[in-house]
């Protein structure tokens, strides 16, 4: 081949070669990766925003919102601009400006609890998602909310709305030009609670420097119109930060106090905390006894204060008190007088399998279900389990602690609630709730009525004169004097009608001291009816004046919620009272037929040995005279 035709040939080849090559160029970046290279051009022309989505919010059995989404506004510089400066303005200032260039004005969402501290362990709060909620969930944004604790973690999915979106086409110097597409976003679903937050404010407040726990429950249903835990947390402190520095370093403040108070005030003494229930499962393992007919009505026993057994003396609370005796004792006077020697030897009847047996029946042992993560099961110990989990074997001692609830026998103040709730429900067992849509969720136990009649009578007694709970006495003395004139004597009905029936519990727990006591905590249940003890003719529609203050308090609560700074209480007219505003509220939906109170102080280093009746009762007794008026509405009969 001549040297001319070899160049050509070279020339020809690179000429093939650098076509082929644009052509393989073209190819891949027209047909390969045709939409990446297009996506990107786009996503240079077209910016979007996520406009976020309202949670859905807490409602009580009122419709008194229980948590709020609170705006927090800030004015864009240039709005056309992206990623324009923002400066941070109230909702006042946004209001006037939204009013001339609403373009101008953004706003960021933050959960807001109107109660603060109250109600906060069931509620629960918001935060930032972590690390872990990204890697388990890919749905999730940076910038998102999630429940971390209570019914904001329980209903969180819900709870959250879908996010909008607004798509504008921009310029090369990221200006916006047109929008292209809007999209609004979704409010998530809210949620209908049981709770009644006036019962609800006011137990928290009795609780005032005890650590323990208040229930109030529906008799008839097992909802709950109160849980409160103390101490407690103020939610709105963990879920935000403040532009002002003074607030901001007060809430960093509030938040480290939080983690190192030793009393834990993150702890939900209600449904996590477990304790002996002392003298309060008396009332399972009378009707263990009953329903076995290992005791009747007519069983009795001769109490001198203290029962021997070889080297072992069990010794009546009545006994160790005063030195005193009941002498001849049946079941329903030893429910009243909480007699321990009665049910040493009703427990010996029994037997420790059976009254096991029992107390699972009633729910001991596990979680209840109640709509709250974390619940404890508890621990109803038996025979095989101290074998199984001790190596030792169960003696007739230990059977003696088991019938007045001590022992190695655990329980939660929820548990409790249910037990109670069972009994004032005529052995119907409702599972307890939080919200209104899990109604239905009950079982008869199958107990005879008349064994159940007999620990009503019992607990009616106990709050009555000579009982165990002595601040009761004047009260149930009055409904005892006005239902005199009834022929019904039904002691369910009497219950509906008011009297107070009532159980007392002091529950020994740890080692014992130099001189042999142990520290105590103090229970008290109670089941009672207050519809005849509240004056609600004429509530319904002829106060319009307390139906306007009841509007103004909730809207003075959305405001507050709404405010860019500060915790600020919400203001109401001072003479229109809570319990006003309640019995406005009641007139309108109506009050359960009877209602189930369950109190729990716990020992503590200022008073190591709490007692039912001397401090768990008395705040039952503050929270009923509060519903009834403060006052005594018997005297009118």
């Amino acid at each position: 081949m001549s040297k001319l035709n070899f160049k050509l040939v070279v020339v020809l080849v690179a000429v093939v070669s650098l076509f082929s090559i644009l052509i393989i160029r073209l190819f891949d970046l027209q047909i390969i990766r045709g939409n990446y290279f297009r996506n990107l051009s786009d996503d240079n022309r077209f910016f979007s925003f996520d406009l976020p989505a309202e949670r859905g919010v807490f409602l009580d059995r009122y419709g008194i919102p229980l948590s709020i989404n609170r705006r927090d506004y800030y004015l864009i510089d240039d709005y056309k601009v992206l990623f324009s400066p923002q400066t941070p303005i109230s909702r006042d200032e946004a209001l006037v400006q939204i009013a001339s260039q609403s373009a101008q004005v953004g706003y960021s969402l933050k959960r807001s609890y109107p109660f603060n501290e109250v109600g906060a362990h069931f509620i629960g709060y918001t935060g930032s998602v972590t690390k872990e909620d990204l890697l388990n969930d890919d749905t999730l944004d940076i910038t998102d909310q999630l429940g971390k604790m209570g019914l904001e973690k329980v209903f969180n999915y819900q709870l959250q709305g879908e996010k909008g979106n607004e798509t504008y086409e921009i310029n090369t110097h990221g200006v916006k030009q047109r929008l292209i597409v809007e999209r609004k976003a979704i409010i998530g679903k809210s949620i209908n609670t049981t709770i009644d937050s006036y019962l609800l404010k006011k137990a928290q407040e009795v609780m005032d420097g005890q650590n323990g726990s208040i229930v109030i429950a529906d008799a008839d249903s097992g909802e709950i119109l109160a849980l409160a835990s103390n101490p407690s947390f103020n939610a709105n402190y963990l879920n935000r930060k403040y532009r002002n520095d003074e607030l901001e370093r007060e809430r960093k403040n509030e938040v480290n106090q939080y983690f190192s108070d030793p009393r834990k005030p993150f702890f939900n003494r209600v449904t996590s905390g477990t304790y002996p229930p002392g003298s309060i499962f008396k009332i399972v393992t009378a009707l263990a006894g009953l329903e076995t007919e290992s005791i009747t009505e007519q069983t009795t026993i001769i109490d001198k204060g203290f029962l021997e057994v070889g080297d072992y003396r069990y010794k009546n609370w009545f006994y160790t008190q005063s030195g005193g005796a009941e002498g001849e004792i049946g079941v329903v006077r030893a429910i009243t007088r909480s007699n321990d020697t009665y049910f040493y030897k009703a427990a010996e009847f029994t037997g420790s399998e059976t009254i096991a047996e029992y107390a699972r029946l009633f729910g001991f042992g596990k979680p209840t279900g109640i709509e709250i993560i974390g619940e404890s099961s508890g621990l109803v110990p038996d025979p095989a389990w101290k074998e199984r989990v001790k190596g030792e074997r169960w003696f007739l001692g230990n059977t003696y602690h088991y019938g007045i609830g001590q022992g190695d026998l655990l329980v939660t103040p929820m548990q409790i609630t249910q037990l109670v709730q069972s009994v004032a429900n005529r052995g119907e067992l409702c599972q307890s709730t939080l919200v209104t849509d899990s109604k239905g969720r009950c079982r008869n136990l199958g107990f005879n009525q008349e064994n159940i009649n007999l620990v009503l009578k019992g607990m009616v007694g106990a709050c009555s004169t000579g009982g165990t709970a002595s601040v009761f006495y004047p009260y149930n003395q009055k409904v005892a004097e006005r239902l005199s004139t009834e022929e019904n004597n039904d002691i369910n009905w009497q219950i509906e009608q008011g009297l107070v029936a009532c159980k007392t519990g002091t529950a020994e727990f740890g080692g014992a001291d130099e001189k042999g006591n142990r520290k105590t905590h103090g229970w008290f249940v109670a089941i009672v009816g207050l519809n005849n003890e509240l004056n609600l003719n004429g509530v319904e529609n002829d106060d319009e004046e307390i139906s306007e203050d009841l509007q103004a308090l909730i809207d003075a609560m959305s405001d507050e919620a709404t405010e860019s700074a500060g915790l600020a209480e919400e203001e109401i007219d001072e003479n229109i009272s809570d319990h006003d505003l309640w019995l406005q509220h009641i007139g309108e939906k109506g009050l359960p037929k009877k209602l189930v109170f369950v109190a729990m102080v716990e020992s503590d280093d200022d008073d190591p040995f709490k007692s039912g009746s001397t401090d768990a009762a008395p705040l039952v007794k503050e929270i009923i005279d509060w519903m009834r008026g403060n006052k005594s509405v018997l005297q009118n009969h």
